[in-house]
């Protein structure tokens, strides 16, 4: 045991990546040297619990060495925009929990990346990458990737952890959120689009002055120490 670490009550677990996803976990007991290692790591609260990070896309290892309450949050990538009056794309599916147990050894936490946005006239934004927290081979929890944005003449929005919302075609429909991760997507009104959805459904577009609507609002977690807002979708264009 390094009796230099600072002792922590929790290690919080997160894995974070700018719109993009985000696993956050926090580890219930002792100092982050004796009871688990991997990602970024800080040390919050007045118990200075240990909060593991990680924002690298893809495949990282987190390794618990004993059995301990952990508090995680995990958010999908971010969906892509669409090209040319086009919806917004969904934000990542937002998953938290504090309070589960969790057996020693070596999980598998994947940061899923942002999805691309549309880049010539009728292509849609793509989907966000799940983020997912695994160990050996089995899924704990899987964050859905945010539903890619409309293009103008695709007129409906990808569902996603938040649906994409609307291309800017009047009558297209936002996707459909995953239930207990995020929102629908804006609809469309006129020749603009609606925003992807996100902690709050998104925003339908305006008929005045070809407007597009808001992207939905983040969900908060205070996991890092602080409150902060993750998820939030994008607004669709004019």
């Amino acid at each position: 045991m390094n009796s230099s670490m600072p002792k922590t009550s929790t290690v919080r677990l997160a894995t974070a990546m700018v719109a993009a996803a985000l696993p956050l976990w926090s580890v219930l007991g002792g100092s982050s040297s004796d009871y688990a290692e991997g990602g970024e790591v800080t040390f919050v609260g007045v118990n200075k619990d240990a909060v593991h990070s990680f924002i690298n896309i893809g495949a990282n290892t987190f390794t618990l060495f004993a059995e301990k309450e952990v508090w995680f949050l995990v958010v999908g990538g971010g969906g892509g925009g669409g090209y040319d009056c086009s919806g917004g794309g969904g934000g990542g599916g937002f998953v938290e929990s504090n309070s589960v147990v969790l057996a020693a050894g070596t999980y598998t936490v994947t940061v899923g990346a942002g999805g691309t946005g549309g880049k010539q006239v009728g292509q849609n934004g793509g989907n966000g990458g799940d983020s997912i927290i695994s160990f050996g081979g089995v899924d704990i929890v899987r964050a859905i990737g945010g539903g890619g944005g409309a293009s103008y003449h695709s007129k409906n929005g990808a569902d996603g952890g938040s649906g994409g919302g609307a291309g800017g075609h009047t009558g297209g429909t936002g996707g459909v959120g995953m239930e207990g991760q995020g929102y629908a997507g804006g609809d469309t009104v006129v020749s603009t689009s609606g925003g992807g959805g996100a902690g709050g459904v998104g925003g339908t577009s305006s008929s005045k002055n070809a407007v597009g609507g808001s992207g939905g609002p983040g969900r908060a977690s205070e996991i890092t120490g602080e409150e902060v807002y993750y998820a939030g979708g994008g607004g669709g264009g004019g």
